[in-house]
């Protein structure tokens, strides 16, 4: 098994169901170390279940120049929209908020001293 560091940027954005992302309203970044993981998208997995307490679907995930990418709409609180939510919010009747979040991940090598 490997040990990684994964970061991650989260920036969030006030979404609109017909104008779409509107103002930057927050951001934050986090990373943890990752001890046992088999490989770099193992390492990911962990990372977003165990610490961000996310479902992990590969198919949400965009893979480009060694960085992960995803998106999702969420509530006031960053809690991912249900659908009741959702309706409200095409009709205009909620705000939601679009959580743009870029994953990056390196593996730790020893080295000598």
């Amino acid at each position: 098994m490997n040990q990684y560091k994964v970061t991650s940027i989260h920036d969030v954005y006030e979404d609109d169901y017909n104008d779409g992302e509107l103002d930057r309203v927050s951001g934050w970044a986090g990373s943890k170390t990752i001890l046992d993981a088999a490989n770099p998208r193992q390492a990911l997995k962990i990372y977003v279940e165990k610490y961000l307490h996310m479902d992990y679907v590969e198919e949400h995930y965009i893979f480009e120049n060694g960085q992960a990418f995803t998106s999702r709409l969420v509530d006031v609180e960053c809690f991912v929209a249900n659908e009741n939510e959702k309706e409200l919010w095409k009709r205009g009747k909620m705000k939601l908020y679009s959580e743009n979040i870029m994953f990056q991940v390196h593996q730790l090598v020893p080295a000598s001293l």
